[in-house]
């Protein structure tokens, strides 16, 4: 079975606080990528790569127009995002569901065994005898 991954990649976008601020952010901007997959948030500013495990994200909050993720006393902060409370929602609902455990497959008697159980049924019932029930449960083992 194949791993679906889907990927959202998302660029900063510097606000207009004056020339040199406003030059500053856009060099950010220019060399920094947020990447979302269903597993894990790839940062990469230029030729630096942090990648976080979106299940060990404790935390997700906001700042303006930045995004604070709280992973084992480090915070990682997403800078610039046009829709910075979107993003904090979806890594928040997406670290949370990879943190819940996963439920057990439900036990579904397969045929051998339904049928194993009629003819236990049938025994009990005295509608066959212990030489035929025997001699079918061979069958099942």
């Amino acid at each position: 079975m194949t791993e679906t991954r889907r990927i959202l990649k998302l660029k900063p976008t510097p606000f207009d606080h004056g020339f040199w601020v406003g030059l500053k952010q856009w060099r950010f901007a220019a060399r920094t990528t947020y990447l979302i997959a269903d597993r894990s948030l790839t940062i990469r500013d230029g030729s630096d790569e942090i990648a976080i495990d979106v299940a060990a994200i404790e935390e997700v909050s906001r700042l303006g127009a930045d995004v604070l993720i709280h992973q084992g006393g480090t915070t990682h902060r997403l800078r610039f995002l046009r829709d910075a409370e979107a993003v904090s929602d979806v890594l928040r609902t997406l670290s949370e569901t990879l943190r819940k455990p996963s439920t057990p497959p439900r036990n579904v008697p397969t045929m051998g065994s339904e049928r194993l159980n009629d003819l236990v049924g049938l025994w009990q019932q005295g509608l066959i005898s212990e030489a035929e029930y025997e001699a079918e449960k061979r069958h099942f083992s």
